[in-house]
C-alpha cells in the first residue's frame, strides 16, 4: 500500500493530469481518501489517499517530465 499526500497529488496533476486523476478516481471508488482536519478539528486541513498499487511505468514518465524542466 502507497500512501500519497494531497500535495502530491497536486504536483502528479501539473505534470500528468490524467494519471493524478486516474490516482483519485481509484482511490474514490475504493473509499480511500483520508482528511487531516485543522486543530479544532472542524475543517478539512489537508488530504491523503490510501493506494494499493500504482502503475510504474505511468510514475517513470512523470519522472521523464520532471527531468525535462
Amino acid at each position: 500500500m502507497h500512501v500519497i499526500m494531497g500535495d502530491t497529488l497536486n504536483l502528479i496533476g501539473q505534470l500528468n493530469p490524467e494519471f493524478a486523476q486516474e490516482i483519485f478516481e481509484d482511490a474514490q471508488k475504493n473509499g480511500t481518501i483520508h482528511t487531516i482536519l485543522d486543530k479544532d478539528g472542524k475543517s478539512p486541513k489537508y488530504f491523503y489517499l490510501d493506494i494499493e498499487n500504482i502503475d510504474m511505468v505511468k510514475f517513470g514518465k512523470l519522472k521523464d517530465n520532471i527531468e525535462q524542466l
